[in-house]
């Protein structure tokens, strides 16, 4: 139910906001705002699958208490963006302008896409960090790159299979995401279970006490 919830208003904020701004000629800051709602449905929506795993109350209500996590997230994604955009972006400027002089730049674009996965497993455990150890973005960032070191082939295994159960539920007539879906974004959950084992309030007060 609060799966199918979190998708209802996703797409109903994203449909509304596409309407009302493809009515507008001039962009304003008013055109970010799908993009900062969607973001904030999807940090929502981790925290309640985690919660769902770790034997919690599912609270949807948590979305009022997640901004501070919601900018640490922000964040985060725009250090990945350029950590794993950045290269692409600048391959495809010099290749688009280099294209007729130097044709072996083509060749590239395939160890530049292998590396944006690689990174793409690396970084994979951010989100859950931040929410779960409240971390900034730089610490989660630096964590996720260090619980999954020697992991990569695993997380992108559990990662083709949750493509490919979600392509499934998209080729059912669209329904079977609302089956598929959930059960992708509970398997992040289990995985980022696998590296980073539950603690409760209790035993994070302890630990950190005794660092102390």
């Amino acid at each position: 139910g609060w799966f199918l919830l979190v998708f209802i208003v996703y797409m109903g904020i994203s449909v509304l906001f596409e309407k009302l701004l493809s009515k507008s000629i001039v962009y304003s800051p008013i055109s970010i705002l799908p993009t900062l709602f969607q973001n904030l449905l999807v940090l929502a929506g981790t925290k309640v699958v985690l919660d769902i795993h770790d034997g919690k109350k599912a609270d949807l209500s948590v979305i009022f208490r997640l901004w501070k996590p919601f900018w640490n997230y922000l964040l985060a994604v725009l250090l990945m963006m350029l950590i794993i955009g950045g290269p692409l972006c600048v391959f495809f400027i010099l290749a688009w302008e280099q294209s007729s002089r130097q044709p072996w730049l083509g060749f590239l674009i395939l160890p530049l896409l292998v590396g944006a996965a690689y990174f793409g497993m690396r970084f994979s455990l951010i989100t859950f960090l931040i929410l779960d150890r409240t971390m900034g973005p730089v610490a989660a960032i630096k964590k996720s790159f260090e619980l999954t070191d020697g992991h990569v082939g695993e997380l992108l295994f559990m990662g083709m299979l949750a493509a490919l159960l979600v392509a499934g539920g998209l080729f059912c007539l669209v329904v079977g995401l609302f089956y598929a879906l959930p059960v992708a974004w509970l398997s992040g959950a289990y995985v980022y279970r696998k590296f980073v084992p539950y603690q409760s309030e209790d035993d994070l007060v302890n630990a950190a006490s005794k660092t102390v």
